[in-house]
């Protein structure tokens, strides 16, 4: 599944491994996981067409949520993932910013034809896994266009 190929790239982000511990979780996060932690979420699924007919690509929308006790702990992982590189080497600082969105190549073993990075949104919210105290989420929209 193209969602685990994201995780594991996302994981082997040095940055992004390093702000939530590699705890990266599909759907909802374990009870009692610590802060801060990330979960994604599949929002749909288009086969592609062009005007030559079927290709063999497939488009699929993720959210993918940064979970954590402060707004700037949860920024800042959000803005991780969003320049991710997946660890690759040799990519200057200056060119990392949104090095996901516009991503090509392989990803954890798949063919990904594109990732397009496109909402942000922020909240706030009361959480069983932080007793009384709420926690901040920010969140992405992320679509991948793949190879099965």
């Amino acid at each position: 599944m193209i969602e685990y190929a994201l995780a594991n790239f996302l994981r082997a982000d040095p940055i992004v491994g390093d702000l939530c511990g590699g705890r990266i979780y599909p759907i909802r996060s374990p009870q009692k996981s610590p802060f801060p932690h990330v979960t994604y979420i599949r929002l749909g699924t288009d086969d592609i067409a062009s005007q030559d007919g079927p290709s063999s690509l497939t488009k699929v929308m993720l959210q993918v949520d940064v979970w954590a006790l402060s707004y700037d702990s949860a920024k800042g992982l959000q803005d991780a993932i969003a320049s991710a590189t997946g660890g690759m080497s040799g990519i200057p600082d200056h060119e990392r910013w949104a090095a996901l969105d516009g991503f090509k190549g392989r990803m954890a073993g798949r063919t990904v034809a594109a990732v397009f990075v496109g909402n942000e949104r922020d909240g706030y919210e009361a959480d069983a896994h932080a007793g009384d105290v709420g926690v901040f989420r920010c969140s992405l929209d992320l679509e991948i266009w793949y190879e099965p």
